[in-house]
């Protein structure tokens, strides 16, 4: 059992995605926490664009949200402090599981704080959860990591309300992940081949 399925056994929607990486999953490990994962212009550009509505439905909020992540510069699993994301568990040099609760398909993509130990409990009407991870294992030549997010709805509105959502923004999505994943294997590899 992966910390992803004590965290969220149960889910509504799912994607996933996965890369092979000719280091040791330890290397890999590290090199996920300590990556800047905002760095991609693609990661930037299509964060840059999901922010738009809410600039419009919020603009000082999201103003200020664009301004203390610019000034933070980095966005790192290692220090998630700068981020809506919280850190549920992490299994060095395995796992890492961060979660966030909220309303994402509504313009201003509210975030509503859930402790980590009521993060499991009922979710009340009207909100989703989703929880993201990153795993690494052994693989042939190095490792393989992967990288998944499951999301689950309170009810059905908000299920219906998160699809027409997700049917939006999936592409968008897993296009930063695989800008992620991609990020980290050449890093991981480079860090490699310098210390041949």
């Amino acid at each position: 059992m992966t910390l992803l399925d004590r965290w969220m056994p149960a889910f509504d929607v799912s994607a996933s995605y996965r890369v092979d990486i000719a280091a040791p999953p330890e290397r890999v490990y590290a090199t996920l926490l300590a990556a800047d994962l905002g760095r991609p212009w693609l990661v930037r550009t299509l964060m840059g664009i999901r922010l738009l509505p809410c600039l419009v439905a919020s603009p000082r909020r999201t103003w200020q949200r664009m301004t203390s992540t610019r000034q933070s510069h980095r966005i790192s699993l290692g220090d998630a402090s700068h981020s809506d994301f919280v850190l549920l568990e992490q299994l060095a040099p395995h796992e890492i599981v961060l979660g966030i609760t909220g309303r994402f398909w509504t313009p201003a993509a509210s975030v509503v704080p859930i402790p980590v130990e009521r993060f499991r409990d009922a979710l009340p009407i009207g909100l989703a959860q989703a929880v993201w991870n990153f795993a690494v294992s052994a693989g042939p030549g190095g490792s393989e990591l992967t990288t998944e997010t499951r999301i689950r709805c309170s009810d059905p509105a908000t299920l219906r309300s998160f699809r027409r959502y997700w049917w939006i923004v999936s592409s968008g999505s897993g296009l930063i992940r695989r800008a992620i994943l991609e990020q980290i294997r050449r890093e991981a590899t480079s860090v490699t081949q310098s210390t041949r």
